[in-house]
């Protein structure tokens, strides 16, 4: 969400992992997206990319395992999780982010 309150233009960018995704994968190799927020909003990149809570990506992949970066011309506030099920084991990560 904005830091500040008002509001804030995301470009949102995501890298898929093509050295490890598993080859069932088709994900394109880069995904951009931008949007603009003025209120707390959580991105489900498993959710379809045009609801009432977007995706992230622009667009609904089949799948996708890679990295999201998160570029905006405001302060945001930002906390990220990370899980995905392509492997056995826990593979959860979680984060949080602030910009200048």
């Amino acid at each position: 969400s904005p830091a500040n309150g008002g509001s804030a233009t995301l470009t949102i960018t995501s890298v898929a992992d093509s050295a490890t995704v598993p080859g069932t994968c088709s994900s394109a190799a880069t995904y951009t997206w931008t949007t603009t927020i003025t209120s707390p909003t959580v991105f489900y990149q498993n959710g379809p990319y045009n609801g009432s809570n977007p995706n992230g990506f622009g667009t609904d992949p089949t799948c996708f395992y890679g990295s999201m970066t998160i570029t905006s011309n405001a302060p945001i506030i930002a906390v990220a999780d990370s899980t995905n099920d392509l492997y056995n084991g826990d593979l959860d990560g979680m984060y949080n982010a602030l910009t200048p």
